[in-house]
């Protein structure tokens, strides 16, 4: 599987590749279940399944748009003023 995390400001991130294993019971499902529970207030009875990846790669993710030497400033400004005007 694969799981690419992003910021759309910056326009970077990372992807990681790996093996995945989908949890609906079991102990590991259990603990999985609890520790979210105590750490973030996780609601067990709206979890219908966890998923555990093992990472075996790990890749930056870099846009094109810095192919022509803009600055992470100039991009994130662009960004963020297109993201804040889609949400007006």
């Amino acid at each position: 599987m694969e799981i690419n995390v992003f910021d759309p400001v910056r326009r970077k991130g990372y992807r990681f590749r790996g093996v995945g294993e989908v949890h609906t019971e079991g102990e590991l499902y259990d603990r999985i279940v609890r520790r979210f529970q105590r750490s973030r207030g996780t609601n067990p009875a709206r979890v219908k399944s966890a998923v555990v990846v093992r990472v075996l790669e790990t890749e930056r993710l870099v846009s094109p748009a810095y192919e022509d030497g803009t600055s992470e400033t100039e991009i994130a400004a662009k960004w963020r003023a297109r993201l804040t005007a889609e949400e007006a």
